[in-house]
C-alpha cells in the first residue's frame, strides 16, 4: 500500500510563505488600535469622568444594538436604549450622546498622539502596493485628522453606525471587501484590531486575516479557550508594538 503523501516542513514553509505573498489589503481598526486609549483617556477625567456613568449606559446600549441588529436609525434606537437605561426622556438622551460622544470626547483628539510605529507601518504597507482601509464603529474623521492620518490614500473609510450596524457583524466587512475589491479573496486582505470578538473573530469568519494588538488593560490571558481546538479563532499575529507587527509581516509578505 503507497503510504499517503505529507509535506515535508519545507514545503509547508513555501506553501504558507506564497499565501503570504498575495497580501493585497490591510484593514485598520482606530480606537485603542492606533492609538493610547487609556492614555487618552487619564488627562481628560477631571473635564469627562462626571459623564462615566453616562458612558457606561452607552456602551451597555451600543452592545444591545449588535444583538439587535441592523437599525433603520441607528442613533435614534442608540438613545432610545441610552435613556432606558439612565432614566432620561429620548431627546435627553439624544441631546446628552450628541454632547458627550459625538462632539465631545470623540473630537477631543488635538493633543492625542497616535502609538509609535503606526506611520511608518502604513507607508511601509504603501510602499509595498498594499491597498488601506478603516473599519470602525465610532466616528474616525476628527481623530485621523488630529493624529495625522486623513492624507492616505484611504480605499474606504467605513463607519460601521453609518450602516445601521456595529462590528462584529459580517456586513461591515464584506463592505469593506467590496471596497477594496476582494470579496472572492478575503484570504489575501487583514484586518488589525484591538478587540479580539469585534475584530478577530469578526474579520476571520469572513475569511480575512488577522492582527491581534494585545493590550494588558483589555485581557490579563489569551481569550480563546483550549477544549475544543476546532473551534479556536486564532490571530495570525500579536503583538504590542508597532514595529514589532511590522518587522513580522515584513519577514512573513518578503515586503521590501
Amino acid at each position: 500500500m503507497t503510504p499517503p503523501e505529507t509535506k515535508t516542513k519545507a514545503a509547508v514553509k513555501k506553501s504558507d510563505d506564497d499565501e503570504w505573498s498575495n497580501l493585497e489589503a490591510i484593514t485598520f481598526d482606530v480606537d485603542a488600535n492606533l492609538y493610547n486609549y487609556p492614555r487618552m483617556m487619564i488627562p481628560r477625567l477631571p473635564r469627562w469622568g462626571k459623564y462615566v456613568r453616562f458612558l457606561m449606559h452607552l456602551t451597555k446600549a451600543r452592545q444591545i444594538v449588535r444583538k439587535e441588529g441592523e437599525q433603520e436609525d441607528f442613533r435614534k434606537r442608540q438613545a432610545e436604549i441610552v435613556g432606558e437605561l439612565a432614566g432620561l426622556s429620548y431627546e435627553d438622551a439624544y441631546a446628552k450622546i450628541d454632547k458627550v460622544l459625538y462632539n465631545g470626547w470623540n473630537v477631543d483628539f488635538k493633543t492625542v498622539k497616535p502609538y509609535k510605529g503606526t506611520h511608518e507601518f502604513i507607508k511601509r504597507c504603501l510602499k509595498n502596493d498594499i491597498k488601506i482601509a478603516i473599519i470602525t464603529d465610532y466616528p474616525p474623521m476628527k481623530k485621523l485628522e488630529y493624529m495625522g492620518f486623513l492624507d492616505y490614500p484611504w480605499t474606504i473609510i467605513l463607519e460601521c453606525e453609518k450602516m445601521g450596524i456595529l462590528k462584529p457583524d459580517p456586513r461591515t466587512y464584506e463592505a469593506v471587501l467590496d471596497a477594496l475589491e476582494m470579496r472572492d479573496h478575503p484570504e489575501r486582505v487583514m484586518h488589525i484590531g484591538d478587540h479580539y470578538n469585534y475584530d478577530i473573530k469578526g474579520s476571520k469568519a469572513l475569511g480575512m486575516k488577522a492582527a491581534w494588538i494585545r493590550r494588558k488593560w483589555r485581557f490579563t490571558s489569551m481569550p480563546w479557550g483550549e477544549e475544543d481546538e476546532e473551534k479556536q479563532v486564532i490571530p495570525d499575529f500579536i503583538f504590542k508594538k508597532w514595529p514589532e507587527l511590522e518587522k513580522q509581516v515584513v519577514e512573513r509578505c518578503g515586503w521590501k
